[in-house]
């Protein structure tokens, strides 16, 4: 699934891209098929049963779309409503949780190995941009989350904590394998990196004395990771971080004039349009207003899916202008369901962080707070959580903050 947009970026036929999307489906398959196979819990009964009556009420009663496509359009959810039952599933079992893990930290450096030569690669070939998204293809925001999440684990993992400058000399490797997120034009990158080094100390009585020793080492590190993306992205549209029109021209612009823009892209010269992301969450209401469409209860599902198989639904060819490019989670979500959709989806991730496995009760809460940042961060930046290849390694991040408890505190 991770590996084809790669092939596919390199071959560029039309015969691929087809198998592009073949191969997404019958992910998107297995992720079902294994979630309904390893499902034991009540709790995600619950969870698949509110989402079916939520979506079904949305897309079908509400909206009078139809049943294909309802089914077509969940799959934009499959990540996050089967990724964790299957990892649930492994840390309900020791020797299954073990094996895994010790399979998975030799993979995940792969991974890493794997993306620092396929980003270079495009990197050489057509310069920084959105394409240069290592294994994943054209995907730059996920391939560079999904490096400082991998990253960040197996440093962790390895860290001495007592003796943190010479243990990060010792596990160099992993941080030198950051590299390859300054060769796209991800400024998450720059928030992204200084909160590795920031998360890597460990939260206790020691903290703040830890913040001040490491301070210099912080502040070391943003300089050369803003000086790398500059040097990198140099000549890249829209990349001067200090311009002072920067942030108003990559999050709000006018509204007026992104849409104009972005139909006339759309029309006349045939381009994927990809208007501010603020722009988009400023519109929400009023779009659905201006349509007559329930604030509550949203548009149904099927804005992101049609268009190869199905067709896409009428809203989604009218305002392709809005639907287009980048969305901001938030209004992939209120688009399509609504404040019932807002409401459900804040309960889903709570759920995440409450709900312990048995056997690994242990929260590391530093892992639990960068995954927390990358949600967070997404909620404006991008929906990669309808990507089932973003999903499936970031939830699986997050599930590897369950740790047991050390042996000292078992025996006493």
């Amino acid at each position: 699934m991770s590996g084809v947009g790669f092939v596919v970026q390199q071959v560029d036929t039309p015969a691929m891209e087809t198998l592009d999307h073949t191969v997404n489906l019958l992910a998107d398959i297995t992720i079902l098929v294994l979630a309904l196979l390893t499902i034991r819990h009540r709790f995600d009964w619950l969870v698949l049963a509110s989402f079916t009556l939520l979506t079904f009420m949305s897309t079908c009663m509400i909206n009078h779309l139809s049943l294909a496509t309802w089914v077509n359009g969940s799959r934009v959810f499959f990540g996050v409503l089967f990724v964790p039952i299957v990892l649930r599933y492994i840390w309900d079992d020791e020797t299954r949780h073990d094996r895994f893990i010790a399979r998975l930290d030799k993979h995940l450096y792969i991974f890493l190995l794997l993306m620092a030569f396929t980003m270079t690669i495009q990197y050489m070939q057509i310069g920084a941009g959105d394409y240069v998204g290592g294994i994943f293809g054209p995907k730059s925001g996920i391939a560079s989350i999904c490096i400082y999440c991998v990253s960040f684990y197996l440093l962790r993992k390895n860290l001495d904590t007592e003796n943190i400058l010479s243990s990060l000399a010792k596990n160099w490797r992993f941080i030198v394998l950051l590299y390859p997120t300054f060769l796209n034009e991800t400024k998450i990158s720059l928030v992204l990196i200084v909160l590795y080094f920031i998360l890597l100390i460990p939260i206790d009585r020691k903290l703040a004395l830890r913040l001040i020793v490491g301070f210099p080492l912080i502040v070391l590190v943003g300089m050369v990771g803003v000086t790398s993306y500059m040097a990198v992205n140099q000549g890249s549209e829209g990349t001067n971080l200090y311009a002072d029109d920067f942030v108003v021209n990559y999050l709000i612009d006018d509204t007026d004039e992104a849409e104009v823009n972005a139909n006339y892209a759309l029309k006349y010269l045939d381009e994927r349009t990809d208007i501010p992301r603020m722009v988009k969450i400023v519109l929400m209401v009023p779009t659905l207003e201006d349509n007559q469409v329930s604030l509550f209860w949203g548009l149904g599902l099927g804005l992101y899916k049609g268009g190869t198989t199905l067709e896409q639904t009428e809203f989604a060819i009218e305002y392709q202008w809005l639907i287009e490019g980048t969305s901001p989670y938030v209004f992939h979500i209120f688009m399509q369901l609504g404040w019932a959709g807002a409401i459900w989806t804040i309960l889903l991730f709570l759920s995440f962080y409450l709900r312990k496995p048995p056997l690994y009760p242990r929260r590391d809460v530093n892992i639990q707070l960068f995954f927390t940042a990358v949600a967070i961060a997404l909620l404006v930046y991008a929906d990669l959580w309808r990507e089932l290849a973003f999903a499936f390694p970031a939830l699986l991040f997050l599930q590897l903050s369950w740790t047991r408890e050390p042996q000292a505190e078992i025996a006493s």
